[in-house]
């Protein structure tokens, strides 16, 4: 078994969205009892993922090897009017 389910060994999946992180159970469960958010998810209540601190996951899963298998996933940056939407979700 590989020592992390894709090439940035920061990445991981929510369960159910990619088979390659389903393998790892434990750490998803890690994930979540330390209240962090898996790659491409932003709960305002939990840390950011490790690896969207160093990058968007839009930037992150325009390579291939680090891209869900089972869901599919925006490769360009948000709008400038999904942003201005996101945010007024947050108020």
């Amino acid at each position: 078994m590989a020592e992390h389910p894709h090439c940035d060994s920061l990445i991981l999946h929510k369960n159910g969205e990619c088979d390659y992180c389903d393998v790892y159970p434990d750490r998803q469960a890690q994930r979540i009892a330390d209240g962090i958010n898996f790659t491409g998810h932003k709960d305002p209540n939990k840390k950011p993922c490790p690896s969207e601190a160093l990058r968007p996951a839009y930037i992150a899963h325009r390579w291939h090897g680090n891209r869900p298998t089972n869901i599919e996933v925006p490769l360009e940056p948000p709008s400038k009017y999904a942003i201005i939407l996101e945010s007024k979700d947050e108020d």
